[in-house]
C-alpha cells in the first residue's frame, strides 16, 4: 500500500471515528449530571435544532 493510500486511510479513519467518539462521552457526561426528566428535555431539543437546521440547509439552493 502506497503512504498516500494509507495517510488517506488513516485520515478518514479518525475523520469519521473521532467525532462519533467525541459524541459519545459527551452525552454520557451530560447523562450523568441530569435527571431522566432534564435529559429528555435536553435531547428533545438537541433533536429538534438538528432537524431545522437540517430543513435549512437543505433548502438553500447550490450556486
Amino acid at each position: 500500500m502506497k503512504e498516500a493510500s494509507l495517510w488517506k486511510l488513516v485520515e478518514a479513519i479518525v475523520i469519521r471515528i473521532v467525532p462519533g467518539l467525541l459524541n459519545i462521552a459527551t452525552l454520557l457526561y451530560i447523562g450523568s449530571h441530569l435527571e431522566t426528566g432534564q435529559y429528555g428535555i435536553f435531547s428533545t431539543t438537541i433533536a429538534t435544532v438538528s432537524f431545522i437546521s437540517t430543513l435549512v440547509l437543505e433548502s438553500r439552493p447550490i450556486r
